[in-house]
């Protein structure tokens, strides 16, 4: 079931310092996330585990406790997504924009969603998504992705990833991690892969009467 065909479309690795954890529930990633960002942390450095049947699909296998991929490069990532979005209804069109923008960040391996937000993204440019109906599916798109990670904390607990690029912000994590009794808190220094899937709306045909190219295809 893992994607052998991964490694063909990779376009660039980078070294990455991170400091890591397993958190069990809502109210743990609600406090580790308010903490790091007033530490100082950029919500762009901070990453979530993709939902399991993600990784199922990437990895072959399903994982029930994720410390066993904590320092897995391959382990499909999701942006943070934070409460307030999803009372918000994201913003309409604006925040299907602004949360494709989050899963580009660096070093951000993204995978699910994809085929759903760029399917948003294309209606949008044809102009079939307006007003409260753009923003009813900015909605659902959030709240989709919130019962996922609800069901994944309950089911064993889910990857937070902090990326660090001083000693100071790696302290930082580490203490804000520990204070807030998440499991398996360590830095590792792993190569993260950036692949064409990575991409926002890589996967969207442009223009299908000028061909068969996605815009991932023609980076």
């Amino acid at each position: 079931m893992q994607d052998k065909n991964a490694k063909l479309n990779v376009l660039e690795t980078m070294p990455v310092r991170e400091v890591v954890a397993v958190v069990h529930s809502e109210d743990q990633l609600i406090s580790a996330t308010d903490q790091l960002m007033a530490a100082g942390i950029d919500r762009a450095d901070i990453d979530l585990m993709a939902d399991r049947n993600t990784i199922l699909r990437k990895l072959g296998k399903y994982y029930y406790d994720p410390s066993e991929i904590a320092d897995n490069p391959d382990v499909p990532r999701q942006a943070l997504i934070l409460r307030e979005e999803l009372t918000e209804g994201a913003a309409g069109a604006f925040g299907v924009l602004f949360y494709l923008g989050a899963l580009s960040t660096a070093g951000a391996v993204v995978a699910s969603g994809g085929a759903v937000a760029a399917a948003a993204l294309a209606a949008l440019a044809g102009g079939a998504v307006t007003g409260g109906l753009g923003a009813a599916f900015a909605h659902n798109l959030t709240a989709e992705k919130m019962r996922k990670l609800k069901f994944d904390l309950l089911s064993g607990g889910i990857l937070l990833f902090v990326r660090v690029r001083n000693d100071s912000k790696e302290q930082k994590a580490l203490n804000v991690l520990e204070a807030i009794g998440a499991d398996n808190v360590h830095v590792h220094e792993i190569q993260l892969s950036k692949t064409v899937a990575d991409i926002p709306l890589s996967q969207i045909n442009p223009d299908p009467w000028l061909g068969n190219e996605r815009l991932g295809d023609v980076c």
